[in-house]
């Protein structure tokens, strides 16, 4: 008789669906639907049984004449663009069970008049019901936590808004174009009302926010024609520029004062309005748009008033008719693309200037003349990226670091004076200036970044002083005209940094030994285009670079002898390749080097093989025949539970077996014991009691971040690492006890758990984290924390930390 494996946990797939139709098989061993299950299918009405646990995403997504749909009790959650654009969906009833509604969710649902929320619902995530025009109303009750940024954007019917006593966050644009929206409750636990909330909310009439609220974002209630009243609690600490913009109808105002005066910055139209009340402003930023701006006609030098303090975000951004500008003395700060794209050619910076932010002056094309003060220490991002006229600067000796793409593409820059105290150039630095000739480092200078020279096609000469102790990848990468380098060399006169096989080549005609040479994805493609007879050169020793060849199109491909590592997803997502020819002098293997190689099926690793990363063969589905050296059994990188279970099958003993995401596992209450890392979330966020299985012995990166109903947890002894951020945002968490063998607390890793009172620290702990601050301060919770005891980190063995909330 024969013997057969039950399988238990079924997934209705795409393919399954185009080969055995619509209807569900009323079958308890299928507990999903995969992603794009029924994308663009014509089907109008569905009832999805309740054996099914989860659905994948889009599975439903751009069903155009679905009407009517039967979500199962059983589903913890609404996954990402679940029914993006279904816009003939009128109505529809999410079960009780969901507690979390994605991203794009319900997308585009432009018939969609009538929601049903569940009680348990956490989190409403980005863009979930946007550009839903029929959407009248919304009613949440329960636990709902945060609105994500978008969530009901759009919806231009909507005029009636009931959030429940749960809500701590509504993020970015949440109701921003909600143009009918007349009534909404903001509740008394939400602390933070993001940029853009109630934009162009042209029919809110009033609005009161709590005293819980402790922020207020940029254009908050811009646009808001109707608006009559606004009260803003006294205990709220910032309220950000153009909050008021356009707000023209209003006849009470009430904000926090210190002193009698408006304590926050404030654009000319915050100030305008907020002068009507008799309210004094004393941090002024100026944005220029509008009618506020004024100029010199035969100059075209800008207006910027004597009571500004700071020349704001994108404040001239695109406008043509400034030619000159002097910043007057009262200026401290010029934020960040303040002239991004503007016409400006000239401009002069006081030493009362102290911050020029990143990307102040890109795409200034016709910028000539600039003067940098003494009193700013960095060159920030981008700040003069695509200012193609700019032929020469001088930077102030008050200099030490030059940030990434600072001159990037300032195409006819030809001399520029580094000052003497320089440290850091950064990545990108000055990559794509094709006229810059000649570049004299100073001594001071310590670390150089990848690609900070890359295509200065102009550049003859560089010399690198010893003091530099870091030389990013490709520093002069296709600088053709580099005729002599002087770069740090080791005793042997090699070069230990990393390059490219290009810049190899550049080197070697400089008579300079690399020996660390990287085969890129540039490199690839560039012999692939010059339709090179061998694709990987056999002339040196090759190291693969990250997602080298991610995506091949080919089905098979063979390595050279001469390749002796393979990078990190080397060849990731290459879903047509079904055979791979290895090295025999390959030593290691990075991390998710064969990640998504779906139609792989035979694959050998040579004996050379010394190290293998994580997740080398995740999503490799197809993989029927695999070989590994005997030096590598029992395998011991780390696999997801997917992994775990092809390798079984090509008998392969795994020592270290993770769940992730892609893991198809239905009910976290049955976690495979041969499970030891949880890598990702997978705890139901609405769970209040949570316990952690006793074979568990790692808990990676923000496995239970957001667990927002958590009020307990239970660590098992048998866990000895838990990584950063695990428990941050769970507001509800009470009290934990960290295992005994825990040796080291990471970095925020209680992050804004509020309501948590005190720790007892494992006596095994030699150490909060690397940055005393950082862990004192959010390791126990948000910034209003004081600690009873301050800690000697290098003396403690037991202690116990308590916090008190202000």
């Amino acid at each position: 008789m024969k013997n057969f494996n039950k399988c238990h946990q079924i997934v209705y797939t795409r393919s399954d669906r185009e080969e055995f139709g619509i209807d569900i098989p009323q079958n308890f061993a299928i507990k999903a639907l995969g992603d794009k299950c029924f994308e663009s299918t014509p089907i109008q009405k569905i009832i999805i049984p309740n054996t099914i646990r989860k659905i994948g995403q889009e599975a439903f997504s751009q069903c155009t004449q679905l009407t009517q749909i039967q979500l199962p009790c059983t589903l913890k959650e609404l996954p990402v663009c679940t029914f993006f654009n279904c816009i003939e969906l009128e109505k529809i009833e999410i079960p009780s069970s969901v507690s979390i509604i994605d991203g794009a969710c319900f997308f585009c649902c432009s018939h969609l008049t009538e929601v049903k929320f569940p009680q348990n619902i956490v989190s409403i995530g980005y863009e979930s019901f946007a550009f839903c025009a029929r959407l009248k109303e919304v009613v949440i009750q329960g636990t709902l936590y945060s609105l994500f940024n978008k969530s009901f954007f759009g919806c231009t019917a909507l005029s009636s808004v009931h959030l429940p006593d749960t809500v701590k966050f509504i993020s970015d644009s949440c109701f921003e174009n909600c143009s009918s929206l007349q009534s909404i409750n903001i509740p008394s636990t939400v602390v933070m009302i993001n940029q853009k909330v109630f934009k162009n909310c042209t029919s809110l009439k009033e609005i009161e926010t709590p005293p819980s609220v402790d922020y207020i974002g940029e254009r908050c209630f811009e646009n808001c024609y109707s608006l009559t009243r606004l009260k803003i609690s006294d205990t709220t600490v910032n309220i950000s520029c153009n909050c008021f913009l356009n707000c023209t109808s209003l006849q009470t105002l009430e904000v926090p004062l210190k002193n009698n005066e408006y304590p926050f910055d404030v654009s000319y139209y915050d100030k305008q309005i907020l002068e009507k009340f008799g309210i004094n402003c004393v941090h002024i930023n100026f944005f220029s748009s509008g009618s506020v701006l004024t100029y010199n006609p035969l100059t075209h030098e800008p207006k910027i008033p004597d009571d500004a303090l700071i020349i704001g975000k994108e404040c001239f951004k695109n406008i043509r008719e400034i030619r000159s500008i002097c910043i007057p003395t009262n200026i401290v700060i010029i934020d960040s693309n303040a002239f991004v794209g503007s016409f400006i050619t000239s401009i002069y910076i006081p030493t009362s200037v102290t911050y020029i932010i990143s990307g102040a002056f890109s795409d200034c094309v016709r910028l000539k003349e600039i003067q940098l003060p003494s009193s700013i220490s960095s060159i920030g991002c981008k700040l003069f990226m695509n200012c193609s006229a700019l032929t020469s600067i001088t930077i102030p000796s008050t200099i030490t670091s030059i940030n990434a793409s600072a001159f990037e593409f300032c195409i006819n820059l030809s001399t520029i004076s580094l000052p003497p105290h320089l440290v850091k150039l950064k990545k990108n630095a000055f990559s794509g200036c094709v006229q810059l000739k000649e570049i004299l480092l100073p001594s001071s200078l310590k670390r150089i970044e990848e690609k900070c020279f890359s295509d200065c096609h102009s550049l003859t000469f560089v010399s690198i002083p010893t003091t530099v102790t870091y030389i990013g990848k490709d520093i002069c990468l296709n600088c053709r005209g580099l005729k002599n380098l002087i770069i740090p060399l080791e005793k042997d006169l090699s070069y230990k940094y990393k390059v490219s096989y290009q810049q190899y080549q550049l080197f070697s005609s400089l008579n300079i030994h690399c020996t660390n040479i990287q085969f890129t994805d540039q490199d690839y493609l560039q012999r692939r285009n010059n339709n090179v007879d061998t694709i990987i050169p056999t002339d040196v020793d090759l190291h693969i670079s990250k997602l080298c060849f991610s995506k091949l199109v080919e089905n098979s491909f063979i390595l050279p002898p001469n390749v002796i590592s393979l990078g990190k997803s080397c060849f990731q997502s290459s879903f047509n390749i079904t055979s791979i020819t290895l090295s025999t002098n390959i030593t290691k293997i990075k991390s998710y080097a064969f990640n998504g190689c779906s139609s792989l099926k035979n694959l050998i690793i040579p004996s050379s093989v010394q190290y293998m990363g994580k997740y080398c063969f995740k999503n490799c589905d197809n993989l029927t025949s695999l070989s590994l050296p005997t030096n590598l059994l029992p395998y011991t990188s780390l696999v997801s539970y997917s992994e775990y279970l092809l390798l079984k099958r090509n008998n392969i003993e795994c020592l270290n077996i993770a769940q992730v995401n892609d893991d198809d596992i239905y009910d976290s209450k049955y976690l495979p014991s041969e499970i030891q890392t949880l890598n990702n979330t997978y705890f139901d966020f609405s769970s209040k009691e949570l316990i952690v299985p006793s074979h568990i012995t790692k808990i990676k990166v923000g496995v239970f971040c957001d667990c927002f109903q958590m009020s307990k947890i239970q660590i098992p002894s048998s866990v000895v690492s838990i990584k950063r951020n695990v428990f941050s945002n769970c507001p509800s968490l009470k009290s934990i006890e960290l295992p005994p063998y825990l040796k080291k607390l990471s970095s925020s890793l209680f992050y804004y758990c509020i309501s948590l009172k005190s720790i007892e620290i494992p006596s095994k702990i030699t150490k909060l984290s690397n940055n005393e601050k950082d862990v004192l301060i959010f390791v126990l919770g948000f910034k209003n924390v004081n600690l009873k005891n301050r800690v000697k980190l290098k003396r403690f063995q037991k202690i116990v930390l308590e916090c008190v909330i202000n």
